[in-house]
């Protein structure tokens, strides 16, 4: 087939090259299919603010992704399900989940220990004890979550601590856009449940111990961080799902999924 003479089959110039290959260092393309995904099926906020209660300042989110299964029929109130993710784009740095031998949470906890606004203090008690609302793929916890999570680095003269940060900024602006106090109507009347998600583009592994007491690695596209860090809540647990680019479309599907459900469960119950 001829090519289309309207087509640039050139290749990207000095300048342009480097510019390209910086931003794909930095995750920014990783960031825009993320956000890309999502457009198709929910709204979606690319650098979103919130405030860092614990440095005092504005703080950036990458992606957060919202959706709005229930609505009163007045319109007075909503409900909003939403995500808030932190993007970490490097593939030559493995991420490693180091997992336990069971899940430390009851199904109960695993779903009301969740960043929420208080709007659904008189209801959130009662949808966390179904069954139904327990098995929707974003509330349900795997046999073994994680406890702890760190980014290779392949070099003894490097240490740092993306994988902690990244937990971090999840975690906190969940908590933050779930207790903000500059929104009308308040959210002590609209309900908001945010989920934190760290969304990386390298391999990701389970660690674990094998019969002789060492690490054994399985390969992965979605953990669960079942946190001991008390980020911005009191529940007891920080709850944070990693997820990797392979993993993109079945978190759509399951976010699709949870919204749905969970939009069902008020209409019946509210």
């Amino acid at each position: 087939m001829a090519p289309d003479i309207n087509e640039d089959t050139s290749e990207p110039d000095g300048l342009e090259g480097k510019v390209l290959s910086w931003l794909a260092s930095q995750g920014y393309p990783l960031e825009m299919r993320l956000a890309q995904a999502f457009r198709k099926v929910a709204h979606v906020t690319q650098s979103e603010f919130y405030l860092d209660s614990d440095r005092g300042g504005q703080r950036e989110i990458d992606v957060v992704v919202s959706s709005r299964p229930w609505q009163s029929a007045d319109g007075e109130t909503w409900f909003d399900f939403e995500l808030c993710v932190e993007v970490k784009g490097s593939p030559d740095k493995p991420w490693i989940v180091f997992a336990g031998d069971r899940n430390p949470l009851h199904p109960v906890a695993s779903v009301s220990q969740r960043y929420r606004s208080s709007a659904t203090e008189p209801w959130w008690d009662l949808l966390a004890q179904a069954p139904a609302i327990q098995r929707l793929p974003l509330f349900a916890i795997e046999d073994n979550p994680g406890y702890g999570v760190v980014r290779a680095t392949f070099s003894s003269s490097q240490r740092e601590d993306v994988a902690y940060a990244a937990v971090m900024g999840a975690a906190k602006a969940s908590a933050a856009l779930t207790s903000r106090t500059d929104v009308t109507p308040p959210l002590s009347k609209v309900s908001v449940v945010a989920l934190p998600v760290v969304f990386i583009d390298a391999p990701l592994f389970k660690c674990r111990l094998d019969g002789l007491g060492l690490p054994k690695l399985s390969r992965t596209d979605r953990a669960t961080l079942v946190w001991r860090n008390n980020v911005g809540t009191s529940t007891g647990h920080t709850i944070v799902l990693i997820v990797t680019e392979s993993g993109l479309q079945s978190l759509v599907e399951d976010f699709c999924e949870t919204a749905v459900n969970l939009g069902k469960w008020l209409t019946r119950y509210r």
